[in-house]
């Protein structure tokens, strides 16, 4: 299978140049559930570029534009009450001539959402423009054009691509089936079975299995179905029941594996703070680029003068594929450690520097680091034409250099340090507990701490050790008290801060939402943590082999961590896998497979396996982190698969702050 990813790239790139004239002289208003697949696949520049009056977030408070006469609406779900309040809300205070909807969605999943058939797709769109036109607009000479925009990923880097999706919606739906118990008698097979499914979380859902279904078809494969984990195996049931699946299986000329794996078995490699790969550390410490799930906020304002550009600056991202030189940069921070890719930006910076006639400072330096990357490219500095002509690069480039500031690192290899502690005394009888290593170590240095960062902690600890390590309920009660004190001081500290009042921002630089932890008393917070931590701590319970995510070790070697996602992929390449009682075939044989089934019980008949077929698919229900995709990648080498052979899939890139805002401390809005 010669490069079988190219179908993923070039079919965004097809639909984006298909949209993009659309915004031509219109005012455009995206929700959040769209903006980082148009983000990443050319972003809000070339939408600026191809004409735009402006670009603005969905909201029933947004006004339109003085004299604008056409608007478009970039929208997920067009047929949900708060989108179509939104629109609304916005149109009665326009004088619109002309309409354009945009639906992100896959039509079949809309369908399937209203009728409970894929029938009525187009049908539906139709309904939409009409009510748009009768009940939303003054001005009935008005056009309304309602459109499908098949939009639905893009690739982060090499081998590893984005189906946006909330978190939030796969760890409510994780943890309420492993709340379900394990009697496979009465385990849920299909969204059916959910009664108290919230209608939105239940369209997000079919609406991801969609996407996934057109991810496949780009590919021209029919999959067979490996699941770990509850979720898992209702996104597969749901995948081989998805009419247009059945459809696609029966033409596609080849063959893959797809193995879903369930986030919530395993926070522990989430909520790590590792350096085996840069890009690990980037999305750690970076804060996230407002209102966007897949990438990070950069500072530029150290290449500007102050007061230099006379208005508000927006900050950087490092979403820059089109640029071939930023896309081997950000390939390169997901293969390599800070080291490596600090020295090969350094060599695109100065190539950028010397072919552009600058004097170069330093460029002879025996050795690389942020500051001799920075004083290159303070040679650009208030330079606008430059920084404009090589604004990718030099986005790209202060990213790293913040990630890499003194102040971050010592927090991140203070966390790391203590984090291999903790998984080395996990192989000693007579070693510290990890409760008690926790509160001596943030007692004596977790100066500069969050709270966040403790609570990251907290869910790497409890993830990692399982129901297999007792903790001493005294020394978690010391626990609790030290995180009540954590966040009482949080609070105190944020009523100063609000005191002190705010600023109005532009788009690209609204404020992150407080922290939940302020909602409640420190007492209620801990309290809820705590029963997710406990949870966590028994999310592999059902398993029969994958159930620890570490290695214990002898009087040779020490213990060493194994993250989840690292075995599933050992075990899935193993030529002697068979029936693994974790990873678990899917077929829609149906009779088939009913006559196959009971014909294994006289003959030998050989089940599928993982490697069987030329490309395997790792898609991660929850997120992923940018060294599970090199660890998967390595694993999958060993087991004799190219970079051609293995594609990675997920709904986000996580950090460890995603982990503590979405599931220790997110709300449960996904069921009645």
């Amino acid at each position: 299978m010669n490069q079988p990813f190219s179908a993923l790239t070039d079919s965004t790139r097809r639909e984006f140049r298909k949209f993009i004239p659309m915004v031509k002289h219109a005012d455009v208003f995206l929700d959040d559930r769209v903006v980082d697949v148009v983000h990443w696949n050319g972003g809000f520049a070339e939408i600026a570029a191809s004409g735009a009056l402006s670009t603005k977030p969905l909201s029933i408070t947004e006004v339109p534009t003085e004299h604008a006469q056409k608007v478009v609406f970039l929208v997920e779900n067009v047929v949900s009450e708060e989108t179509q309040e939104s629109i609304s809300a916005i149109l009665s205070r326009g004088n619109y001539l002309r309409v354009i909807v945009a639906s992100f969605a896959n039509n079949d999943a809309l369908s399937i959402h209203e009728y409970g058939t894929t029938d009525g797709g187009e049908e539906l769109l139709e309904r939409i423009s009409d009510k748009i036109l009768e009940d939303f607009l003054d001005n009935k000479n008005a056009s309304v054009e309602v459109v499908n925009v098949p939009l639905y990923h893009f690739q982060l880097a090499k081998n590893m691509f984005i189906v946006p999706e909330s978190g939030s919606l796969f760890y409510s739906l994780q943890r309420f089936l492993a709340q379900q118990g394990t009697n496979k008698d009465k385990r849920l097979e299909n969204l059916a079975q959910i009664e108290t499914l919230l209608p939105s979380a239940r369209f997000a859902f079919q609406s991801f299995v969609a996407k996934v279904n057109h991810l496949l078809e780009l590919l021209n494969v029919r999959e067979e179905c490996f699941c770990v984990g509850a979720c898992s195996r209702l996104f597969a049931n749901e995948l081989i029941h998805f009419p247009a699946g059945k459809q696609r299986r029966k033409n596609a000329p080849s063959k893959a594996s797809l193995i879903v794996v369930d986030r919530l078995l395993d926070l522990a490699t989430p909520c790590s703070h590792s350096d085996l790969t840069f890009a690990n550390k980037l999305f750690g410490l970076l804060p996230k680029l407002a209102a966007h799930q897949n990438d990070v906020q950069v500072d530029m304002k150290p290449l500007f003068a102050p007061n230099s550009t006379g208005v508000l600056l927006p900050p950087g991202c490092i979403s820059h594929r089109s640029n071939e030189k930023c896309a081997q940069i950000l390939d390169l921070f997901f293969l390599s450690k800070q080291k490596e890719c600090l020295i090969e930006l350094n060599r695109h910076v100065i190539e950028t520097v010397t072919k552009e006639g600058l004097p170069q400072k330093g460029a002879k330096l025996a050795r690389v680091t942020p500051d001799s990357v920075l004083s290159q490219l303070d040679l650009l500095k208030s330079n606008f034409s430059l920084l404009e002509r090589h604004a990718a690069l030099m986005e790209t480039a202060m990213a790293a250099i913040e990630a890499m500031s003194a102040e971050k690192q010592t927090i991140f290899d203070k966390l790391m340090s203590l984090e291999k502690l903790i998984v080395q005394g996990l192989g000693e009888d007579d070693g510290t507990g990890p409760v008690s290593l926790i509160v001596r170590t943030v007692q004596d240095e977790g100066k500069g701490w969050s709270v966040e960062d403790i609570l990251a902690l907290l869910v790497h600890v409890y993830s990692l050790c399982g129901s297999d390590v007792w903790f001493n309920a005294e020394e978690e009660s010391q626990l609790k008290k030290m995180l009540e004190s954590a966040i009482s001081e949080l609070k105190r500290s944020h009523r100063t801060e609000a005191s002190d009042g705010s600023t109005t921002m532009a788009y690209c630089q609204r404020k992150p939402k407080p922290s939940r932890l302020l909602e409640d008393s420190a007492e209620k917070s801990v309290e809820k943590v705590f029963k997710r931590l406990k949870l966590v701590r028994a999310m592999r319970d059902s398993m029969k082999t994958l159930t620890s995510l570490y290695k214990s070790g002898s009087g040779v070697q020490p213990t060493t961590f194994a993250p989840m996602l690292q075995q599933v992929v050992e075990a899935s390449c193993d030529p002697a896998f068979a029936d693994h009682p974790d990873i678990e075939h899917k077929s829609d044989d149906g009779l088939k497979g009913i006559i196959k089934s009971g014909f294994s019980l006289f003959v030998s008949v050989n089940k599928p396996k993982p490697s069987d077929n030329p490309l395997m698919i790792v898609l991660v229900l929850g997120g992923v982190t940018a060294d599970e995709v090199k660890v998967m990648k390595d694993a999958a080498a060993a087991g004799k698969f190219s970079e051609q052979q293995v594609l990675f899939v997920s709904n986000q890139i996580v950090s460890p702050s995603d982990i503590v805002a979405d599931f220790l401390l997110g709300q449960e809005s996904t069921f009645v």
